[in-house]
């Protein structure tokens, strides 16, 4: 075994770590970014509902005779209710629009990860005789991961609960 590969499986667990916690750390960005899009939404939120409520109130003290005070309350409900489920339907467009980059971020990371992975215990095993129990193992402690690469696939705690046959 050369220097350079015994420095290399010295430093292994060194990087490892250093590369889980990149990892950790694109995912908390990603977390980031998705609380501050629902904070920018909910703040547009409130500004529209203050100005809603302004509005309302101006109406009120506009009003030049009954008929027009009278009819204010009722335009006032139906106005809101009609506002409330637009409200509503945009958030859910907000959700799917957030969920949807999260999703996409996470999985840029992960493949991310597995490449910056593989490039490092490569980089250990070149030249190294190939030994079939190490690939077995590896890829037992990637296939957790597998899903995220490939959403069709079952999450692994969804596929086991499938196999398992009630107890009688």
């Amino acid at each position: 075994m050369s220097t350079t590969q015994d420095q290399s499986t010295r430093n292994l667990p060194f990087t490892l770590h250093k590369l889980n916690l990149e990892l950790q750390v694109k995912l908390l960005r990603l977390l980031q970014e998705n609380s501050q899009q629902w904070l920018d939404y909910s703040h547009r939120l409130l500004h529209d509902s203050i100005s809603e409520s302004d509005a309302a109130m101006q109406s009120l003290l506009d009003a030049d005779d009954w008929r027009k005070l009278a009819d204010l309350p009722n335009d006032a409900f139906w106005q809101k209710v009609q506002r409330r489920l637009s409200d509503s339907q945009a958030a859910m467009q907000a959700l799917l629009k957030t969920q949807a980059s999260f999703s996409t971020g996470a999985q840029q990371a992960m493949q991310a990860w597995q490449k910056d992975l593989a490039q490092i215990l490569g980089a250990i095993t070149q030249g190294q005789p190939q030994n079939p129990s190490g690939q077995n193992a590896l890829q037992a402690w990637l296939q957790p991961w597998q899903w995220l690469q490939n959403p069709a696939t079952p999450e692994p705690a969804k596929a086991e609960s499938k196999d398992k046959k009630p107890a009688q």
